[in-house]
């Protein structure tokens, strides 16, 4: 009998590494995770703004300093990701229940992609409904190792969207239960998907098709139904006694922002953490 100690460990030892990402292999196992229908001409459902990872966040009084920017401003992803995964915190959000244009629920799906498909096992890592609030903030580990991409689904509904869904099953017949058309459930739930209006594809890989993957905040904010793309470069990104919050000008002062969103951080998964898992071997 020979004992092996390995420092290196594999996939779902990584995932399991916290309780709270513990709770994504509840979700693993045949199931496929439930996407809206495919709409390759459908626009998209969020807007993305991004905040360096060592920008100042402490506001300055009345004054407003911007420090976001529009996604697309990131120019390359960090390989470093690679040899480390992502940690990903939710650090903040905004609703309006009471705006017209207001969503009465919003999701998070991480995406994490098995080995050697793409099929992928779905976690709810936070939501938001009218009727029971939102959830706690939460981290978790994503390996980004397999594809250099984090894969995740932000998905919301308005009174609009909601309306327009009841229609749908109404008119959907007996081959869709109405509540596969309201939950956006499908048959497939493959990342060849990524097509989605939902779809967050954060990449290490060059070109400019998505956004990159690199270390600081992400601010998801749904657009449509009355929704317009956010000028991000209007917004600065503050630590508050509730948690990150968006001020934008308001009344040539800064004021809280007048959009919805889910703020992110996103951080390499610390060696320190990683060095807590020791995997032995008996052979």
């Amino acid at each position: 009998m020979r004992k092996q100690s390995t420092s290196g460990m594999g996939r779902r030892e990584f995932i399991l590494l916290t309780s709270t990402t513990a709770l994504a292999a509840a979700a693993f196992g045949k199931d496929l995770l439930p996407q809206p229908a495919a709409a390759s001409a459908t626009a998209r459902e969020f807007s993305l703004g991004y905040v360096e990872p060592n920008a100042s966040l402490g506001g300055t009084g009345r004054g407003l300093t911007p420090n976001v920017m529009a996604v697309a401003a990131v120019s390359s992803g960090d390989g470093n990701f690679i040899d480390n995964g992502a940690k990903v915190s939710v650090r903040g959000y905004n609703v309006m229940p009471k705006s017209p244009t207001g969503r009465v629920q919003m999701q998070l799906i991480v995406q994490y992609l098995e080995s050697g498909s793409t099929r992928v096992d779905p976690f709810i890592a936070w939501r938001y409904s009218r009727t029971s609030g939102p959830a706690s903030p939460v981290s978790f580990l994503v390996p980004v190792d397999q594809d250099q991409n984090l894969h995740m689904l932000f998905t919301s509904d308005s009174e609009a969207s909601l309306a327009r869904k009841a229609a749908q099953a109404g008119q959907a017949g007996d081959g869709v239960s109405r509540r596969e058309v309201l939950t956006g459930a499908s048959a497939s739930a493959s990342l060849e998907a990524g097509n989605d209006p939902g779809s967050v594809k954060l990449t290490l890989m060059s070109g400019k098709s998505d956004p990159k993957l690199r270390r600081g905040y992400y601010i998801i904010s749904p657009v449509g139904d009355g929704v317009s793309e956010p000028d991000w470069s209007r917004y600065e990104l503050r630590t508050t006694e509730n948690g990150m919050k968006l001020f934008e000008a308001n009344n040539f002062a800064a004021g809280p922002a007048q959009l919805e969103y889910l703020i992110l951080y996103i951080d390499y998964f610390a060696s320190s953490e990683r060095d807590k898992i020791r995997i032995k071997k008996t052979d």
